[in-house]
């Protein structure tokens, strides 16, 4: 072992906060999704400050349809966000409302078009006393969220059985391998419902 790597082994003054910090946290089962801005990259480079308030747009429109409905905006991390709550029926719900109404918002502020993707899944999760949250839900969440074409919010199956929808709500995305997952997860997209 070099010296270098000796020092990174070693114990630092300080590090014992950090880590009893983090031992603080809470466990408890919840739906967990990400949302993000499909083109956002290519639309920073055209026009940053639009890509900016699109963002932010983004952010202010996924913290109202989550406390209507008991649910909670972890974190904005650019143009995504990490949403969080104890019903997954209404996690379905709102990010369908998100999807359904974020182009309206886009028009009425003069910036182009941009697709929301989203991806949910249900599971057991660490919440640190800050109020981040941590767990194989989150990391799984993330890879769904990258399964999901423009428009879409792409699901797992239990994400779905957990929120009671029906096969009038779902459409078969496949059974993926997703990067850093031990085993193949089945997902769907949500559809609306057809009373809507």
């Amino acid at each position: 072992m070099s010296t270098r790597d000796a020092r990174l082994l070693r114990p630092r003054r300080g590090a014992g906060p950090a880590l009893a910090f983090a031992a603080k946290g809470r466990r408890k089962h919840a739906a967990v999704a990400f949302a993000d801005l499909a083109g956002f990259t290519a639309l920073s480079g055209r026009d940053e400050r639009a890509a900016h308030y699109a963002a932010a747009l983004l952010h202010n429109a996924a913290r109202a349809v989550c406390e209507s409905r008991g649910l909670r905006v972890v974190k904005s991390m650019g143009d995504a966000v990490l949403l969080e709550g104890p019903n997954a029926y209404g996690m379905a719900e709102a990010l369908l409302e998100l999807h359904a109404a974020f182009p309206a918002l886009l028009r009425v502020h003069g910036i182009e078009p941009l697709a929301v993707h989203s991806g949910a899944h249900v599971g057991e999760v660490t919440e640190t006393p800050d109020g981040d949250l941590y767990g194989q839900a989150v990391n799984l969440a993330s890879r769904i969220q990258a399964q999901a074409g423009d428009g879409q919010v792409a699901c797992s199956l239990e994400f779905a059985r957990a929120a009671g929808l029906g096969p009038e709500r779902l459409r078969w995305l496949g059974v993926r391998a997703l990067k850093n997952v031990e085993r193949p997860v089945t997902c769907f997209t949500l559809a609306r419902s057809p009373s809507r």
